[in-house]
């Protein structure tokens, strides 16, 4: 079996939901439309992306979103050229979309390679890597096994996750229920 988005992504929910505890996590959510989005138990937004091959990886680098994250709240809002009140809580809006910590979810096979690129390009990413249970000697993992942090993500901000971000995840989690409730019956 070849290791592709929606088996890291099975593999990752269960990881985070049922290894780690965690209530908050969507996939395909905030402003980015991250591969997975959660609220840690100590109140930090963490942002994984998933990627299967080199140049995919390399590609995410190109987004928008990798200049910004590494920006402060008023960074944000001079960046934004908010001058006014109204401006001022649309940046803050958009920078609570930031997360605490990014995260690079990769096959093992990837995991020398995105490692050492992110040491030359930004070390304060974290890259976790998503198992093949295929192999034999992984036949009998769990899903919430199949995943290992092989490099922590250091802090981007020390700002806490607001409750509208808490809230469009939420949101997001029920529309992923919904639309595999109605895949269930077709």
């Amino acid at each position: 079996m070849s290791i592709d988005s929606k088996y890291c992504k099975a593999a990752l929910f269960s990881y985070f939901r049922f290894g780690k505890g965690i209530s908050f996590i969507a996939s395909e959510c905030g402003l980015f439309s991250a591969d997975m989005l959660l609220v840690t138990k100590k109140h930090k937004l963490v942002e994984i992306e998933i990627k299967i091959s080199r140049a995919d990886f390399r590609n995410d680098f190109k987004k928008y979103k990798h200049e910004n994250y590494h920006m402060t709240l008023d960074e944000c809002i001079e960046k934004a050229g908010a001058n006014t009140p109204y401006r001022k809580r649309q940046a803050k809006e958009y920078f609570g979309y930031h997360p605490t910590q990014f995260y690079f979810a990769v096959p093992e096979e990837l995991q020398d390679y995105v490692t050492r690129y992110l040491e030359e390009r930004n070390s304060k990413y974290g890259v976790m890597v998503v198992l093949d249970s295929g192999l034999p000697h992984n036949r009998k993992l769990k899903w919430m096994q199949r995943v290992k942090v092989v490099k922590r993500a250091k802090r981007l901000h020390n700002d806490e996750v607001n409750e509208k971000v808490k809230n469009k995840i939420v949101a997001r989690m029920s529309s992923e229920l919904s639309n595999l409730w109605q895949k269930a019956i077709k």
